[in-house]
C-alpha cells in the first residue's frame, strides 16, 4: 500500500485531527500542573522567607542592631538553613554579617521577590545557585536580605517540561501510528468491497461481500449490500426468465398471425377470407397483448415500485368487488358458490388494482379447472394481527411436486392441455404477495386446490367503506339454470 494514498484516507486525517486536539489538551494540562506547581513551590518559599524575616526584625527592634548581627551570623552558620542566604549591609551596601559576599546588585524583580544567581564551589566544583530573596530597609539606611535556593523548583520546572516534551511526542506518534494502522486495516476492508463491486459489475452477479463478523459499521453496510445485490441478482434471473419465456411463449401466436394473414393474401381475394384472417388476428393479438400486460404486471409488482402507491383499503370489499365480476362465470360453468366473510371490514395496507387482479385470477383459475356441479369456496378471514383471503376449489388440484413451480412465470401444470391460459396467473398472484411482504400458500383441498394469501392487518379500519354482505359468515350458493 502507497503511504500517500493512506495519508489520503479520511481515517487517517481524523487521527490526525484528533491527535492535534489531543496534543493541545495533553499540553494544557501540563501547563496548568506547571504552572500550579510552581506556584504552590513559590508561595512556600515566600512564606518561609516572610517568616524568616519578620523573626529578624523583630529582633532588631526589640534588641537592637547587636542582637540582629549575632542572629543573622548565628543563621548563616546553621547547616540546617543550608539552602538560605542572609546578608545584612549598611548604608555603603558593606557587607555586616551573613554568608554572602555581596550585596546581589545584578539581581532581577520578578513580581516582587529579587532573583539573583551566586556562584558556589564545592568539593572543588564550581555551579552557580538562583536565589529567590525579600529585602527589606533598616533603620540607620541599613539593609537586610534573606534569600532561599530555588534550585528544586528549577528542577521541577525542568522535569515537567522534559514530560511534556516526551508526553506530546509519545501521543504525537502513537496517534500517526495508530491512525496509519487503522487506515491500512480501513483501506483493505474498503480494498475488498470495492473489488467484489468490480467483480459484480463485470457480470459476476452471485458474488457477495465478506462479512468480517466484527459487527462494525462496515459488517452492517455488507450486509445491507449483500441483501441488495441478492435483490438484484433475482430480479436479474427473473428479467432473463421471463425474457426468455416471453420469446418462446410469444413465437407461437405471433408465427399464426403471421401465417394467417399470409395465407389470407396469398388465397382468392374473397371478402370472408379476409374477415376469416382478420378475426384470427385480433384474436391472436388480443392473446399477445395479454400475455405482456401479465408480464408487465409480474415486473412492476416484484420490482417494488408500486409499494409507495398502497394505501389503507378493506381486503373484504377487494374481493366482493372480484366475486361480483366472476358470478356470471361462475354460473355459466355450473358451479356453487360458496362465500364466507366475516363481519366488519378487513383493514390492509395495500395496493387495490394489484391484489384485485391477484384476487381475479385466482377465482379464474378456480373456474377453468373446477368441473360442472363443482364448489368454489371464497373467504376472507381476519385475526388480530393478519388479514387474509382463501379461494378453494375441487378441480383436479395441483400435485405437492409442482406448487413451488407453478409460481414462475409461464410455468402451467400438467392438467393444462385444452385449457387457455398462458401460465401467467399464479406467477402475478406470487408478485402481490411479496409486494406486500404477504404470505402465499398452495395446499391440497382434497379434491382441488386451495390457495390462501395472507398480508398483516393496517392499525385502524380504513374510512368511508360501507359494510358489506351484513352477517357473519354469508354464505350464497346457486347452480346455473
Amino acid at each position: 500500500m502507497r503511504i500517500p494514498r493512506l495519508l489520503r484516507t479520511s481515517i487517517v486525517r481524523f487521527a490526525a485531527s484528533y491527535t492535534i486536539v489531543f496534543c493541545i489538551s495533553a499540553a494544557l494540562l501540563l501547563g496548568f500542573i506547571y504552572n500550579a506547581t510552581v506556584r504552590a513551590i513559590d508561595a512556600e518559599i515566600d512564606t518561609a522567607l516572610e517568616t524568616e524575616m519578620a523573626i529578624l526584625i523583630e529582633v532588631s527592634s526589640r534588641s537592637g542592631l547587636e542582637a540582629l548581627i549575632d542572629l543573622v551570623r548565628e543563621r548563616s552558620a546553621d547547616p540546617t538553613r543550608a539552602d538560605n542566604a542572609y546578608l545584612l549591609v549598611d548604608a555603603a551596601l558593606q557587607p555586616v554579617a551573613g554568608n554572602l559576599a555581596q550585596w546581589p546588585v545584578s539581581g532581577t524583580r520578578r513580581s516582587g521577590p529579587l532573583y539573583f544567581e551566586v556562584q558556589r564551589q564545592e568539593e572543588g566544583v564550581l555551579f552557580s545557585r538562583l536565589y529567590r530573596a525579600l529585602t527589606v530597609t533598616l533603620p540607620g539606611s541599613g539593609q537586610l536580605l534573606v534569600a532561599h535556593d530555588v534550585h528544586r523548583r528549577v528542577g521541577i520546572q525542568q522535569l515537567i517540561s522534559k514530560a511534556l516534551a516526551w508526553g506530546l511526542a509519545a501521543t504525537l506518534a502513537l496517534g500517526v501510528v495508530g491512525g496509519m494502522l487503522s487506515g491500512r486495516a480501513l483501506l483493505r476492508r474498503l480494498g475488498t468491497i470495492a473489488d467484489t463491486s468490480a467483480r459484480i459489475m463485470d457480470g459476476n452477479l452471485a458474488d457477495r461481500i465478506p462479512v468480517s463478523g466484527q459487527s462494525d459499521e462496515l459488517d452492517r453496510l455488507a450486509v445491507q449490500l449483500n441483501r441488495m445485490l441478492e435483490r438484484i441478482e433475482h430480479l436479474v434471473e427473473g428479467m432473463r426468465s421471463v425474457s426468455d419465456n416471453v420469446a418462446h411463449d410469444l413465437r407461437a401466436p405471433l408465427t399464426r398471425l403471421y401465417g394467417g394473414i399470409e395465407t389470407a393474401l396469398l388465397g382468392q381475394p374473397e371478402l370472408s377470407s379476409y374477415r376469416s384472417a382478420l378475426e384470427q388476428a385480433l384474436f391472436e393479438t388480443d392473446r399477445v397483448l395479454r400475455a405482456f400486460n401479465a408480464v408487465m404486471s409480474v415486473a412492476q409488482a416484484r420490482s417494488g415500485v408500486l409499494r409507495s402507491q398502497m394505501r389503507p383499503l378493506d381486503l373484504i370489499e377487494v374481493v366482493a368487488d372480484a366475486v361480483d365480476l366472476y358470478e356470471p362465470s361462475i354460473e355459466e360453468r355450473g358451479l356453487v358458490l360458496d362465500l364466507a366473510f366475516p363481519p366488519g371490514p378487513a383493514p390492509i395496507l395495500g395496493h387495490r388494482q394489484l391484489l384485485a387482479q391477484a384476487v381475479v385470477n385466482l377465482l379464474d383459475n378456480a373456474v377453468k379447472f373446477t368441473p360442472s356441479g363443482g364448489v368454489l369456496r371464497v373467504s376472507v378471514t381476519r385475526s388480530d394481527s393478519e388479514a387474509g383471503v382463501c379461494v378453494a376449489d375441487t378441480g383436479p388440484g395441483i400435485p405437492r411436486e409442482l406448487r413451488q413451480r407453478v409460481l414462475a412465470p409461464f410455468v402451467r401444470g400438467n392438467d393444462c392441455d385444452g385449457v387457455p391460459g398462458s401460465g401467467l396467473g399464479l406467477s402475478l398472484v406470487a408478485a402481490v404477495a411479496q409486494l406486500h411482504q404477504a404470505s402465499l400458500v398452495l395446499e391440497d383441498n382434497a379434491p382441488g386446490l386451495r390457495v390462501t394469501l395472507s398480508m398483516r392487518l393496517a392499525s385502524g379500519p380504513p374510512r368511508g367503506f360501507p359494510t358489506r354482505r351484513g352477517s357473519v359468515g354469508d354464505s350464497r350458493g346457486f347452480t346455473a339454470q
